[in-house]
């Protein structure tokens, strides 16, 4: 066993990781050899025939225009399997402290981790790890996953990446300018071409090259509770419960009454709505099944109320046929499920 510590001032990576293979590659060829192309292009498999540990510190490492600055770790190399015992920094604003495993016997490498960020600054890192999310999301985060991946490609990588975490984002901005304006545009309301927010939450888990989110994101007048998948080619397919506050939902329904049906215990409207496309090119509209789902809350709640006006009558006897044949009129011309779906369509052309 030897020891071995390393220091560097200043460390780039991209130049390690490009490998060389690809400079050796015709550049005619047809789609079908691209597999092939970036099998090729893979660094590795190693055999390090050395059973070594010691530190490695870097005043500043770079990737991906990604600033690493005070990169410490702790290693064990044996068996061409390089474990990080330690590794920690500051990025983007913030700091980070993980736990790595590289097997470096297998072509492309092999990767498992344990990552805890801590107040990272989102756009950078999203920047950084999935470009086509790059401008869509301002603020302070603070992620927790554990991953597993293989190869040093971008392709490659992201197919293979599997994991789960957490993460959670406060006082920051949804900026994506498809998005905000978007949503700003489906619901006719330009005071949402500036998102700001109190805080976004949520769980997911990442499997064939999606991201499958459960979260909720806050602010005083805004809520949306985002659930589905984003690709981690840009993707989207989420259905996103929004509930407006009294204010935004006064604004949207200037004429009163059409969307008291929507309101939750709070005041909030529930819209249930879906979002799909990519982050350059999202498309919004009306969630099928959430609408379906409201219909029935609805109607039930019609119901009941219904049923409590009849039994709260004191003498139904005493009614006049003119009383029942108003009251039936005004039932006709008002069923719950009509008005729910005349007042969507109204309001956004579905």
């Amino acid at each position: 066993m030897v020891r071995a510590d390393i220091s560097s001032d200043r460390f780039l990576l991209e130049p390690l990781l490009q490998g060389s293979a690809g400079s050796v590659i015709a550049t005619d060829q047809n789609k079908s050899d691209e597999k092939e192309r970036r099998s090729a292009r893979e660094i590795g498999p190693f055999d390090i025939p050395l059973y070594a540990t010691g530190s490695i510190n870097i005043s500043e490492a770079v990737w991906k225009d990604l600033v690493v600055k005070n990169f410490l770790a702790e290693y064990v190399l044996k068996d061409n399997v390089l474990n990080l015992t330690r590794m920690d920094g500051q990025v983007a604003g913030g700091s980070f402290s993980n736990r790595a495993r590289v097997d470096l016997g297998k072509k492309g490498l092999a990767y498992s981790a344990e990552v805890d960020l801590k107040t990272i600054q989102a756009n950078p890192l999203l920047t950084a790890f999935v470009p086509k999310a790059a401008d869509s999301l301002l603020g302070a985060m603070d992620l927790t996953f554990a991953l597993d991946g293989r190869g040093t490609e971008w392709q490659a990588f992201s197919r293979s990446l599997s994991g789960d975490g957490n993460m959670r984002v406060v006082d920051g901005r949804l900026i994506n300018p498809g998005l905000v304006s978007g949503l700003s545009s489906f619901l006719q309301l330009p005071e949402l071409n500036d998102i700001q927010f109190d805080n976004f939450t949520g769980q997911f888990n990442i499997v064939d090259g999606k991201l499958n989110l459960d979260s909720q994101m806050l602010s005083s007048i805004l809520k949306l509770f985002p659930k589905g998948s984003v690709g981690l080619d840009g993707s989207l397919n989420l259905a996103l419960d929004t509930r407006l506050s009294p204010e935004l939902t006064a604004k949207l329904d200037r004429k009163g009454g059409i969307l008291s049906y929507l309101a939750d215990k709070d005041g909030w409207t529930q819209m249930p709505l879906l979002l799909k496309g990519n982050f350059a090119s999202p498309r919004f509209g009306l969630d099928p099944k959430g609408v379906q789902a409201q219909a029935s809350k609805v109607l039930g709640n019609e119901l009941g109320r219904q049923i409590d006006k009849l039994f709260k009558q004191q003498d139904p006897s005493q009614e006049t046929d003119q009383q029942q044949t108003e009251e039936g009129a005004q039932q006709a011309e008002d069923p719950t499920r009509k008005l729910l779906h005349d007042s969507l369509k109204k309001l956004f052309g579905n």
